[in-house]
């Protein structure tokens, strides 16, 4: 259905609901398979790779970097908050679920823009982007619950009920921010410059002997000297394999995007094999896949303890033919989170590197425990995307 010859093509539900101008495409929103297929193009070599597996940055040798200084701003501001190691001094709870997005949004803006929005360094939602956006995805919501989306398409009433770059504040100010920087990045010569983490630390802070199994390999890489002295990177990174199963595991049981994203299946129909038969789908008909279920509940392809957070189900001896091939199935079905083939999140790449990196250097750094155990955070789900609100953490320097 997705791949990259696939006759299938996007339902209309993608223009309808995240065009950001009405009658504008993006990438996102693109319905017609050739013109979605060149924009995709043109976006591609600036933030991912021809290889599914990995990363070479050939395409963009700032990439690391400039997520670098988010996580280096990241950690600094975690520790504003942080009880030292050897003091009687408690610590500032921190609302970590609006930490995170500050970082997410400065390293989108650095890497896709130049230059970041600023939230981490001034510990804010500069200009509401983050809560107009939360605020949009609300009002989409309740839109497309009640059948009036359509309203938006129409050339009167949709320009003034969308978001405008005239805006002093949120969606349509940043909209006016990124079209400025691109004009001014247009104007000047080349310069070498072509979000998960709370599923982590909400599972990872409930439990203390999944948060020692990462700490010891963490500081087990920092003594051998497998990581450096400055933020990790991600190659080194990905050579815990505790962490790397944690962030499987974590991406497993709370996928952050769980819209079903139809499809429309080719006008002859297509056949599909389910348990060993066969059924025909009509030509025209919407279709997609239940990313919550079939991740969090999918016995056959994860265990019968599916529903259990449980990073040790990606650590396999691969020397067993049998478990290598179960492996391989998971993990095939762990990367679908992130779409596959023509698709695919042009984000993934960057997304993965921010995950390994900031988990990292914030449990290299910090001790975490959640100030609220038996209410963890407030999770919300408008549009198939999360909001998470009020996830309060106490952290403790590490020595």
């Amino acid at each position: 259905m997705n791949a990259v010859r696939s006759p299938y093509r996007r339902a209309p539900w993608y223009c309808h609901a995240a065009r950001f101008e009405p009658g504008k495409d993006n990438v996102f929103t693109d319905c017609d398979n050739d013109s979605h297929d060149a924009r995709r193009k043109k976006m591609a070599s600036g933030v991912s790779n021809i290889e599914d597996r990995k990363y070479s940055g050939k395409e963009n040798p700032t990439l690391e970097p400039s997520i670098d200084i988010h996580v280096k701003e990241l950690v600094e501001l975690v520790r504003k908050y942080a009880a030292p190691t050897s003091s009687a001094r408690t610590s500032t709870p921190m609302d970590l679920a609006k930490k995170i997005p500050f970082f997410t949004l400065d390293v989108i803006s650095h890497v896709g823009l130049g230059e970041p929005f600023g939230n981490l360094k001034a510990n804010e939602d500069l200009k509401d982007y983050l809560k107009s956006s939360e605020e949009g995805l609300k009002i989409a919501n309740t839109a497309f619950a009640m059948g009036i989306a359509w309203l938006r398409e129409i050339p009167i009433i949709g320009p003034a009920i969308s978001p405008s770059e005239k805006d002093a504040s949120g969606f349509g100010r940043m909209m006016a921010e990124a079209r400025k920087i691109i004009e001014m990045r247009k104007s000047k010569s080349i310069e070498g410059k072509s979000d998960m983490l709370a599923s982590f630390t909400r599972n990872g802070v409930s439990g203390e002997d999944l948060f020692q199994e990462t700490f010891a390999e963490i500081d087990g890489a920092v003594r051998s000297g497998t990581a450096t002295t400055g933020v990790v990177s991600d190659a080194q990174a990905r050579g815990v394999p505790y962490l790397v199963a944690v962030v499987r595991e974590a991406l497993r049981v709370h996928p952050p995007v769980v819209n079903i994203f139809s499809r429309i299946t080719p006008n002859e129909g297509d056949t599909v094999t389910i348990d060993e038969r066969e059924y025909h789908i009509p030509g025209g008909t919407l279709i997609g896949y239940a990313a919550w279920t079939m991740h969090r509940d999918n016995r056959s392809i994860y265990g019968d303890d599916s529903h259990v957070f449980r990073p040790e189900r990606w650590l396999i001896d691969e020397s067993i033919q049998e478990e290598k091939e179960r492996l391989t199935r998971m993990t095939r079905t762990n990367d679908m989170i992130f779409g596959y083939g023509r698709w695919r999140c042009l984000g993934r790449n960057i997304a993965l590197i921010e995950i390994h990196k900031c988990i990292f250097e914030l449990l290299r750094n910090f001790d975490l425990a959640l100030t609220n155990p038996h209410q963890p955070w407030h999770v919300f789900n408008s549009m198939g995307l999360w909001e998470i609100r009020d996830m309060w953490v106490d952290v403790t320097e590490r020595s």
